[in-house]
């Protein structure tokens, strides 16, 4: 008997199945369930047999954080082959029969021959795949934020600022908004632990858009490389002019900078190799010193200030510059407090999909602590970055004249950030949410989504 038309005969009726390949993500054999509960189907090809499978029992992919590619599906083809060796020798009696030894030589030679290849070219494979619209799925750490260093992806710096999106958020801690390009680079390279709330409104200062945070100032420059075309003010080389800080002889134990003249070491070094490098403060322009009763260290963008227990932190340089721009002639009133607006967060811009148990993906963030444990799902659900922290709040969701509420119980992770933000999408919703804002075309459409107090529901 052909061994496709004896798959065939072996295939049960089943509940859910996938396609390893480019058809649908294939989760790698990592359940704990017994095998027994997998079954396979060969499929004829143009020049080689494609390797599909069935399951009842494997964990749906995005409950395990797992995407699809061709470094991991060609594993799954290999290992899904040396499984299906295993079962065809375990095979007996009724309807099944055992493949002869010659068959069953070649199956292994197969299977072995499919994990060396993967092995060897997934991760060339990985730096060249065609990358698509990711998916956006459940995972454990969604919450945690990666390094500032990682942050600035190749997506991020070559995206072009203007984009159909519009993004803007009202920090009530402090009065103001952050929009746009400037939203963008805040939440993606370091955001309130390296900046801090914003101390103004967008303004035209000085032929440039500025906007003053409590611990930088952030400038639209068209022409920047930078991430989002935005860059950051040499605060600290400003609120030093007129100081003669004196260049210094290198230092033992310390990393000595020859364009500046000066020495960094110790607690401070951690901190700017850790935090952004020269990328995000610039390099030392003084030695360390002790000012107002506190060590100090002044770099071109920022300035270091070392706490109790020799904990670093940020001086308030964009505090001291505004106040310095202000006594020049800047207008305060963009920096005077703004009363709260009905909606915490708007955004405009695409809306994808996707499709998921909701069932599990509460009880999976119920339990990794995204979501409080007396979290009731309303039934439409959606989707948004990591970084806005919108887990189990509510938002409405308008395409033109349609409105829905969606809890957010689910995020764009951390990794796909930057692409969805460079191709102008603003939220991932559930199909059922998709669906009831009316047709679409190719899986994509625009909307726009105001975010909901914390306090507040619809």
């Amino acid at each position: 008997m052909h061994i496709a038309a004896f798959y065939q005969k072996q295939a049960w009726i089943l509940q859910e199945w996938y396609l390893c390949g480019t058809v649908a993500p294939a989760p790698l054999l990592t359940t704990t369930r017994t095998f027994h509960n997998v079954f396979y189907v060969f499929l004829s090809g143009a020049s080689f047999y494609r390797l599909c499978f069935v399951a009842f029992s494997i964990d749906k992919p995005w409950e395990r954080g797992l995407k699809s590619g061709p470094d991991s599906d060609l594993l799954c083809h290999g290992l899904l082959c040396v499984q299906l060796w295993r079962n065809l020798l375990s095979c007996t009696g009724g309807d099944r029969f055992l493949l002869s030894a010659r068959a069953s030589r070649l199956c292994l030679a197969l299977s072995l021959a499919a994990v060396a290849l993967a092995a060897c070219f997934a991760p060339a494979l990985h730096g060249t795949s065609r990358r698509t619209t990711p998916e956006y799925l459940a995972t454990s750490n969604s919450l945690s934020a990666p390094s500032v260093a990682s942050v600035a992806s190749d997506v991020a710096e070559a995206a072009p600022v203007s984009t159909r999106s519009y993004n803007l958020v009202y920090f009530q801690q402090t009065g103001h908004y952050v929009r746009d390009a400037f939203l963008n680079y805040w939440l993606m390279n370091g955001g309130v632990a390296l900046y801090g709330y914003p101390i103004s409104e967008e303004k035209e200062y000085g032929g440039k858009t500025v906007q003053y945070f409590e611990r930088a100032r952030f400038e639209y420059n068209a022409a920047s490389d930078r991430p989002w075309k935005v860059d950051l003010t040499m605060s600290g080389s400003e609120l030093a002019a007129g100081r003669e800080f004196g260049k210094a002889q290198p230092r033992q134990g310390a990393t000595y900078f020859e364009q500046t003249g000066h020495n960094l070491g110790g607690s401070f070094k951690q901190f700017w190799d850790a935090s952004g490098g020269v990328a995000i403060f610039g390099l030392p322009i003084s030695e360390e010193m002790v000012e107002n009763g506190k060590t100090v260290q002044y770099f071109e963008r920022s300035r270091f200030e070392l706490a109790q227990q020799g904990r670093v932190q940020l001086g308030k340089v964009g505090v001291e510059l505004l106040e310095k721009h202000k006594a020049q002639g800047f207008d305060g009133e963009w920096a005077r407090s703004l009363a709260r607006p009905g909606f915490e967060m708007t955004f405009r811009g695409e809306a994808t999909w996707f499709k998921a148990n909701w069932e599990r993906v509460i009880s999976l963030n119920k339990g990794w602590g995204n979501l409080p444990q007396d979290f009731v799902g309303r039934g439409l659900y959606a989707a948004a970055p990591a970084d806005l922290h919108l887990y189990g709040r509510w938002g409405r969701v308008t395409r033109g004249n349609r409105s829905i509420f969606v809890q957010f119980i689910d995020v764009i992770n951390w990794p796909d950030i930057p692409y969805v933000r460079s191709k102008g999408i603003v939220i991932d919703l559930g199909e059922e949410s998709f669906r009831a804002l009316g047709p679409y075309n190719g899986g994509r459409y625009e909307v726009s989504f105001d975010v909901l107090w914390p306090d507040q529901e619809p």
